[in-house]
């Protein structure tokens, strides 16, 4: 992403990331081609998320990096669902948990998973392959081998069940008309860390290693079923409809309603990344990225913000100057191109100041920074957590209705005028001036 934005390839630190991961394997390609002469000696592979079929359209379609990879590869792994998991009681909850179609990163999304990414893969004239994959039974919140529910896991992976697991992966694998499947075949005994092995030990009988035994009854019944031929190329209308067309009115995200928990009103359950670099050239996760999130009642929006910055600065008469958070709302997503002087209102959180609340100059008059907030420092930035009324936004909450909310990191590092600029929606901070360019929030009722 650091170097992504260095290049700038992108003002959105993710798809700069994904963009200059795109732009150097085609160079690292290159290097190899170099020293082959050709590309026939070796196969170009570039990698992709197993459940993100969207970022590997994102780095495949990029300069049409596509047509310097033979091969997409991705590491479907079966198990995810880890709030189920620490629920368990026994390994049938453990397989029912990797096998119910409502699951997590159960088997039946998993083989989803794949059907999509070869069918991407084949759209885009490659091959796909897997890098890795299995199951994926680890809490990564244990530390030692008899915490729960590592036993549990410890049991699933020696259950002659979990041969069934893997039989029906590599079967709909091969039905996909994916290819190599690279197993994690080195022997490893479970720990806290995962199963990962194929065995346990090198010694270990067929008949105590269910994922050994089922891996190679499937190599034996099933012969190498793909050929050499390359795939044909891929038409640019194919190409086209991997990239995403810009819909500013459509709804991005959910925001979910607050529970009966005061103590849940702002945790952070899914937020959302603040990395779209709108000002400053220069991308440091530590010292400007950060997340959000906001829930709902009838009486508020409860709007957490996450800032990570490591050097907090506080010396401005304009709290925009200094370390602070902006949010933009467009309460009854009118979607003016100007502010209404109605339902459309921008809130300045300053970082250490007396006054931590401040109205943007296109709020309207009715407007009130007379609502709860509270700005913490913490080890790694800041975090804000703010309680707005609707009854200041001067609109009732309903499900399925529409708002439009960005929301703003300001950077400053070295005293006087800032030196960076991070937002959520848009590329173009055009928010003080022009509601249109605020993402769209859906208001969820679950």
């Amino acid at each position: 992403q650091k170097m992504g934005i260095a290049e700038g390839l992108d003002k959105n630190a993710m798809d700069a990331g994904y963009k200059y991961y795109a732009k150097r394997s085609v160079e690292f390609f290159n290097i190899f081609e170099d020293a082959y002469g050709s590309t026939e000696g070796f196969t170009r592979v570039i990698g992709g998320w197993d459940t993100r079929t969207d970022i590997s359209a994102k780095i495949l379609s990029y300069d049409d990096t596509y047509k310097h990879v033979d091969a997409l590869a991705i590491a479907p792994y079966i198990g995810g669902n880890i709030k189920g998991f620490r629920e368990a009681g026994n390994v049938d909850d453990i397989f029912h948990l990797l096998t119910d179609e409502r699951a997590y990163r159960a088997l039946p999304e998993i083989v989803n998973d794949i059907r999509k990414h070869a069918k991407l893969a084949h759209d885009f004239g490659l091959k796909l392959i897997a890098y890795e994959g299995g199951q994926g039974l680890v809490d990564w919140a244990t530390r030692s081998s008899e915490q729960h529910p590592n036993p549990l896991f410890f049991a699933a992976n020696r259950a002659p069940r979990m041969m069934d697991i893997y039989s029906h992966l590599l079967k709909e694998w091969k039905e996909a008309g994916a290819e190599t499947f690279v197993m994690f075949s080195a022997p490893r005994t479970c720990q806290w860390f995962g199963c990962w092995g194929l065995k346990e030990y090198i010694t270990q009988p067929m008949a105590d290693a269910p994922k050994y035994a089922a891996t190679k009854k499937f190599i034996t019944e099933n012969p190498i079923w793909w050929t050499d031929e390359a795939l044909p190329e891929p038409s640019a209308k194919t190409i086209q409809k991997y990239i995403p067309l810009s819909n500013p009115a459509k709804a991005r995200i959910v925001i979910r309603p607050a529970t009966q928990d005061p103590e849940a009103f702002f945790r952070l359950d899914n937020p959302r990344s603040l990395h779209m670099m709108v000002e400053g050239d220069e991308w440091i996760k530590k010292d400007i990225s950060g997340k959000w999130q906001a829930k709902w009642d009838n009486e508020n929006i409860y709007l957490t913000v996450k800032v990570y910055d490591d050097t907090l600065m506080a010396d401005s008469k304009d709290p925009r100057e200094d370390d602070s958070i902006e949010f933009f709302i467009d309460a009854d997503n009118s979607r003016h191109k100007t502010y209404d002087g109605k339902n459309d209102l921008h809130y300045i959180f300053s970082w250490n100041s007396d006054n931590i609340t401040y109205l943007g100059a296109h709020s309207p008059s009715h407007a009130s920074t007379d609502f709860p907030v509270e700005m913490n420092k913490t080890a790694d930035g800041y975090l804000l957590k703010a309680t707005i009324p609707w009854s200041i936004l001067r609109v009732k909450p309903r499900i399925s209705g529409r708002i439009g909310i960005e929301v703003v990191i300001n950077d400053d590092d070295d005293g006087g005028k800032r030196d960076s600029r991070v937002a959520w929606a848009s590329a173009y901070d055009t928010a003080q001036n022009n509601p249109q360019s605020l993402g769209v929030v859906l208001i969820s009722g679950r």
